[in-house]
């Protein structure tokens, strides 16, 4: 297989089940969760229409937003991941798989192609 180097994109596609799983992640051997995650029990954290996020339309990619252990004690300082290749990531080591609605779609393109 000779020619020109394939770069791969990365894409979600499909309709958000609002599990919550990629508002989470593991800090320090806790779970913790986006200060914005509405949340009734994290039991629930996976399944369908588990969430919602509080600011929901008025998120901005790279927002400053701080995560909570399950008690609502402060964790961590972390960003919004929303339209950006770590919300990609995020969600196939969160949520693909564990609740998560979408689907991952893999696009080549030639190393040269925009």
């Amino acid at each position: 297989m000779h020619g020109q180097p394939l770069r791969v994109t990365l894409t979600l596609e499909g309709e958000c089940g609002q599990c919550g799983r990629c508002c989470t992640f593991m800090h320090e051997g806790e779970r913790v969760y986006c200060e914005n995650l509405e949340l009734a029990d994290p039991k629930l954290l996976g399944l369908p229409l588990a969430t919602l996020c509080k600011v929901h339309g008025q998120r901005v990619s790279n927002m400053p937003i701080r995560m909570l252990r399950a008690d609502g004690s402060y964790a961590v300082q972390s960003r919004c991941a929303m339209g950006t290749e770590d919300e990609v990531w995020s969600i196939l080591k969160e949520g693909i798989g564990q609740g998560c609605s979408l689907t991952l779609r893999f696009r080549e393109n030639a190393a040269d192609e925009s």
